[in-house]
């Protein structure tokens, strides 16, 4: 191949790359019209007073002139941060092809019904807090998709599920609270569930305020755990003893309202 048909071959692959990455903008951004569809009430106008796309110089770029988005130019990122806006409505399912979301919070909120399943297929996302809202239901399965997840909350919810399954697809996170929920279901004795996250760097794990059954695994294969909230389950047995030496740099641990003896 000469120098002139490698050029001529290497202009057209780029123009497909470029038309690539825009379609894939586009589409992100029709998601996000979406997500506003989703919001019933929005009494501090934060989103259905600006996220209109006739506000946007260029539909092909990051609408950083949205409340509570904004983009990482050199790694192509969004972050979608909406926390303490009292929104009323749904998330939309559409909000799962947002495939470069890789921060999203929507805390203290009002929304409510099912966390959509789509949400696992945000493969990129390292932040997920929907706490302090009036989610119902059972969580998504399929976390382990979420292989880059470093920070889940989904405290203060009506959310349920197996917390042994749950806990056993949480590959890489550092901080989980899924407290004051309706979760179910053991730990696993042994350390069959929790061990499934020993190698990686979790440091906080509050489960307080659950329905939480059984005896306590091994946390010996924690060794960055320094925040255990287990309060007000249904938990008995034996505290195994590595909560209370030092093998494990516990700095707060909450077992009250439980069954231990």
């Amino acid at each position: 191949m000469t120098l002139h048909h490698f050029s001529v071959a290497f202009f057209f692959f780029s123009l497909h790359l470029l038309f690539v990455v825009v379609l894939g903008s586009e589409s992100e951004l029709g998601s996000l019209i979406e997500f506003k569809k989703g919001i019933q009430d929005d009494p501090l106008g934060r989103i259905h007073s600006t996220w209109n796309i006739t506000s946007l110089p260029d539909t092909k770029s990051c609408p950083v002139s949205w409340t509570g988005v904004s983009c990482d130019p050199e790694s192509g990122s969004v972050n979608l941060s909406l926390s303490g806006n009292n929104f009323t409505g749904r998330i939309v399912p559409a909000l799962g092809s947002i495939s470069s979301l890789q921060y999203l919070d929507l805390s203290n909120n009002k929304f409510i019904g099912p966390i959509p399943g789509r949400i696992t297929d945000l493969w990129g996302l390292n932040y997920l807090n929907l706490s302090m809202n009036g989610f119902k239901g059972g969580f998504p399965g399929n976390l382990r998709n979420l292989q880059q997840l470093k920070v889940l909350d989904l405290r203060k919810n009506k959310l349920w599920g197996d917390i042994g399954g749950i806990m056993s697809e949480l590959k890489n996170v550092e901080f989980v609270d899924l407290s004051f929920n309706r979760f179910h279901g053991g730990l696993g004795v042994g350390a069959d569930n929790v061990s499934s996250i020993a190698n990686t760097n979790l440091e906080v794990l509050d489960l307080g305020d659950n329905g939480i059954t059984g005896e306590l695994p091994s946390f010996g294969m924690l060794p960055n755990l320094k925040v255990l909230r287990l309060g007000s389950n249904q938990l008995f047995g034996m505290i195994p003893e590595e909560l209370l030496e030092s093998v494990i740099p516990i700095q707060e641990l909450d077992l009250s309202g439980n069954g231990f003896t």
